[in-house]
């Protein structure tokens, strides 16, 4: 299957949960988009959700810089300053919502012996911070089929799903609107997200449902220890 990046495979895409009761909530179809700036606001440390850098759109380094201002009508002009190694978010992350789900993935192509094929798709071993409960999709594509048609008929925007690109703070960078989204900081690349993008005029909570009727033909609930033993190489 290949849902996302040509240069990786995507071998499965699941959703894992602290309970057993929120992935049969998954389940049934009622399907939880979080805002993106809502990860930047997480209180505890030790919560793998937490990112300041989320919904970055510039990444700096120590050095000179230049601030551009543009007046209406007018030119711009370029004001010199001093830049501190960080991030910066230009971009309004108000009525953008994400689903964020694990992707098993395999470079295109590679060709690698059955363990360290299972060792390469089995999920992070830090994954069990996000819970010991999994959904698995049998059938991602239908699943993301569902979600966009009633998204779009609940009068959201369907902006787009992919693999999630991990930078570094190691060169100045600027990544383009549509792009913020899908980038995450390095330190977080364990977690081999893959995103369904939202947004809406409407919605304005932190996190909100969308109810996409029961998913039970597409999807199974499995603990994560049940999941790992039924991956396999044939």
């Amino acid at each position: 299957m290949e849902v996302g990046m040509t240069s990786l495979d995507i071998k499965y895409l699941c959703k894992m949960v602290t309970e057993q009761s929120h992935a049969q909530n998954f389940l049934a179809g009622n399907i939880l988009v979080t805002q993106l700036g809502h990860f930047t606001k997480v209180e505890a440390n030790s919560d793998p959700r937490k990112d300041r850098h989320e919904g970055a759109s510039h990444v700096f380094q120590d050095g000179p810089g230049r601030l551009c201002v543009t007046p209406p009508g007018k030119d711009g002009i370029e004001i010199p300053v001093k830049l501190s190694r960080g991030t910066l978010s230009l971009t309004s992350d108000k009525d953008c919502y994400v689903l964020c789900m694990y992707a098993g993935v395999q470079k295109h192509g590679e060709s690698l012996p059955p363990e360290q094929t299972m060792a390469q798709l089995r999920p992070h071993p830090r994954c069990t911070e996000f819970g010991r409960w999994v959904v698995a999709l049998t059938h991602p594509k239908k699943f993301l089929a569902r979600l966009e048609h009633v998204a779009i008929e609940a009068q959201w925007q369907f902006v787009g799903h992919r693999l999630v690109e991990y930078y570094d703070h190691d060169h100045t960078q600027k990544f383009a609107p549509a792009d913020v989204a899908f980038r995450k900081h390095r330190s977080f690349s364990w977690q081999s997200e893959y995103r369904i993008v939202l947004r809406s005029k409407i919605v304005s909570e932190p996190q909100s449902f969308i109810g996409i009727g029961d998913i039970s033909d597409i999807a199974l609930v499995l603990s994560l220890e049940q999941f790992n033993s039924g991956l396999g190489v044939t």
